[in-house]
């Protein structure tokens, strides 16, 4: 009588057992891990000084590294086209750098800081010669629509780590808040990172 009753005992505390598994298992196997923002930052490039072409963000919290297009008029656009401007009136001070991303999806920006011959901190200021950005955000309908800066006196900056204008290298980070002008529609850049030398 004993061995059958223990018997039952353990069937019933393996059956027991097997469902608090198949339970954990299951609630492990829908929850999704959170990602951290060390995370995120980590499907950037690193932030280098080597002329290495790089360029990533983090755009409202979402990683962002330009991929490249192929909508330029010349055939493909590389992921990244910039660095320091050719030295003439048109293209603004000695020392100019403009860096523009092209991106599959259609998620491009612009970069202009006007006369970058030493390392150091650049503001970035609406409908400013001195250092500007555009972020061009694709729509659901695939229209682009321009995102630019605040009007604000400063809504975000440059921190130059090299400017090296004799090989034509320069590296920094960046962050801004950018707002459409139209819509009032308002993005962060956080994170951002670049190391371009002329080509």
């Amino acid at each position: 009588m004993k061995t059958n009753k223990n018997r039952i005992f353990s069937l019933v505390s393996l059956r027991i057992c097997l469902c608090v598994m198949l339970l954990a298992f299951a609630s492990c196997k829908s929850c999704k891990k959170e990602l951290t923002t060390a995370d995120l930052i980590a499907q950037l490039p690193p932030e280098t000084q080597t002329g290495a072409n790089t360029f990533g963000c983090l755009i409202d919290g979402v990683p962002y590294v330009p991929n490249g297009a192929t909508s330029c008029l010349s055939g493909t656009c590389p992921p990244i086209i910039g660095g320091y401007l050719s030295n003439n009136s048109a293209n603004g001070p000695r020392n100019s750098v403009e860096i523009l991303t092209n991106s599959m999806n259609g998620l491009n920006s612009l970069i202009y800081l006007a006369g970058v011959n030493t390392s150091g901190v650049y503001p970035l200021r609406y409908n400013s010669n001195n250092g500007y950005a555009f972020v061009y955000v694709p729509q659901k309908d695939n229209t682009p629509i321009l995102t630019v800066f605040t009007y604000g006196s400063t809504s975000g900056q440059v921190n130059v780590t090299k400017a090296d204008t004799v090989n034509k290298i320069v590296a920094g980070t960046f962050e801004f808040e950018a707002t459409h002008i139209q819509t009032g529609k308002t993005i962060k850049i956080t994170n951002g990172r670049f190391d371009l030398k002329n080509q």
